[in-house]
């Protein structure tokens, strides 16, 4: 979905999404294209929520300066598609005057024929419609202007029209029950030659007797759901090169009655069956909590959080925001008591530097969530966990805690990133009288960013050198040299500033 400003815009003709999501913009010769600021939505496949882009884009019209051979911004060498989908090959192209394309058929022996009827002569793309095993091979699209042409190959791969299907799709349940999903393989040529199950995006390993997989890796029965086994869960299929997958959702189910409320459970709960008298729902609420400790490398530690609520509260971990990695030293789990509280720990046989950090326990049901945390400290150097880029709305308040280890407690200090610059050259033959242009573009850095251009590493006229500067705002500024000569000669540096620093690029120009 495209988002132009605030409104939904309607793509027609001046705009095409592509099938990997980029946003094509034809015929931008309006200053109007450039008022705007374009977002893009995503849709979540299996749980249809729909998130904007936390960024916007800007487009930059430009006055053409005289005219310009095509050039093609987009192809792709191989594109893949399943027998009777569709397929399509992009080829976006830039020139002036604008470039018309072409697309052709190339055979084994090289010489071009046109594409089959049926297909579709996008703007920047051809589509091909309910693609055939004779559709395989090598397409070739041609752009060109009164200037020139410029041409580039795609190899298009027709693949059976294989499907995975989980059944059932959604399988709620109640704890201490049973669950099985079933994957079938459907349009295979022959055997199959690997299944295999992530649960959450995590490989499923078997642990029987409570977690089988069956023939083949192609049913899986869970002998007793615990709360952990909730989640999304994915058959993948393959055969040769081609993959399919499907997916299935297993959910808790909560048990109520007017007398009572029984929750089964299994061994790894409470060992047994246990009944609660009904009460009304409440949201969870943290009863007992553990509470800072300093430990020696070696020493063994434990954690501890006691949820009540009804339904009842699933409790989960972390650590410095990520989740608490399960390993020979490290187990974790829950269970219910005989007054209905969710007992859940934490357990560490042997502690480490990396075990150190901020704790949380976080308890939620239907009704909400609360948590919990508190540091645990490891005698040792200090250490700083890898940081992973964290996306928020703007406008919103941020908290960002250190990921550190080590005691005694190190002296945290924060920076941002400073710009960093894609590097630029100019060409290394150049006559008098030609024309240049150079761009300096920002790879990444914090917004708001600063450039401005140096000659030689001092400021310069471009009014008397006749240089035109066209600003991108905070993506990059250009410099256009309309007729170059001695007088230019010299190391051109882009300086780019913002608050994490200052960083520059030079390249030289030589007019022979």
């Amino acid at each position: 979905m495209l988002l132009q400003d605030k409104s939904a815009t309607d793509l027609g003709p001046k705009y095409r999404v592509t099938s990997d999501g980029d946003l094509c913009v034809f015929g931008a010769t309006d200053v109007s294209d450039a008022r705007h600021r374009y977002r893009c939505h995503v849709r979540h496949r299996l749980t249809g929520d729909i998130r904007p882009s936390v960024s916007a884009g800007s487009l930059f019209v430009t006055e053409p300066n005289g005219k310009l051979a095509p050039r093609i911004l987009k192809g792709q060498a191989s594109v893949e598609a399943a027998l009777g989908e569709d397929a399509e090959m992009p080829c976006l192209a830039r020139g002036h005057p604008a470039p018309s394309t072409r697309w052709f058929r190339r055979s084994p022996r090289g010489t071009l024929s046109p594409v089959r009827s049926g297909s579709l002569h996008l703007p920047g793309a051809l589509l091909l419609r309910a693609v055939r095993e004779s559709d395989q091979g090598r397409y070739t699209c041609l752009a060109n202007n009164s200037v020139g042409e410029d041409r580039t190959d795609t190899e298009l791969l027709v693949r059976p029209n294989t499907t995975v299907v989980v059944v059932p799709d959604e399988a709620r349940v109640e704890l201490g029950r049973s669950a099985t999903f079933n994957c079938s393989a459907r349009g295979f040529r022959g055997a199959v030659s690997s299944t295999w199950w992530l649960h959450d995006g995590a490989p499923v390993k078997a642990s029987p007797p409570r977690l089988v997989l069956r023939s083949d890796e192609q049913r899986l029965h869970i002998s007793s759901v615990v709360r952990e086994d909730a989640g999304v869960y994915q058959c993948f299929v393959r055969y040769g090169d081609a993959t399919a997958q499907d997916s299935a959702l297993l959910k808790l189910r909560e048990v109520h009655s007017k007398r009572s409320v029984q929750n089964r459970v299994s061994r790894r709960w409470n060992g047994q069956n246990s009944y609660i008298k009904s009460r009304k729902e409440t949201p969870p609420e943290l009863k007992a909590v553990f509470t800072r400790k300093l430990v020696d490398p070696g020493e063994r530690f434990s954690l501890r959080c006691v949820a009540s609520g009804n339904p009842l509260p699933r409790v989960t971990w972390a650590l410095d925001g990520g989740m608490v990695g399960e390993s020979h030293r490290v187990h974790y789990g829950d269970f219910v008591s005989s007054a209905g509280d969710v007992i859940s720990y934490v357990n560490v046989t042997s502690a480490t530097r990396d075990d150190g950090g901020l704790y949380r326990c976080e308890a939620s049901n239907d009704l909400g969530t609360v948590w919990h945390d508190d540091r645990i400290d490891v005698r040792g150097p200090p250490r700083v966990r890898s940081m992973a880029n964290l996306t928020v709305t703007s406008g919103t308040t941020l908290v960002y805690q250190c990921p550190y280890t080590g005691h005694p407690a190190p002296k945290v200090t924060w920076s941002r990133e400073k710009t960093v610059l894609n590097p630029f050259s100019f060409p290394k033959t150049l006559a008098e009288g030609a024309q240049v242009v150079i761009t300096c573009s920002v790879r990444s850095g914090d917004t708001p960013i600063k450039i401005w251009w140096l000659k030689d590493g001092v400021p310069f006229s471009k009014t008397q050198l006749n240089i035109q500067e066209s600003s991108l705002g905070d993506v990059g500024s250009n410099l256009v040299f309309n007729d170059v000569g001695r007088a230019h000669n010299g190391r051109y540096t882009c300086v780019a500033e913002n608050d994490g620093g200052i960083t520059n690029h030079t390249a030289e120009l030589v007019v022979f």
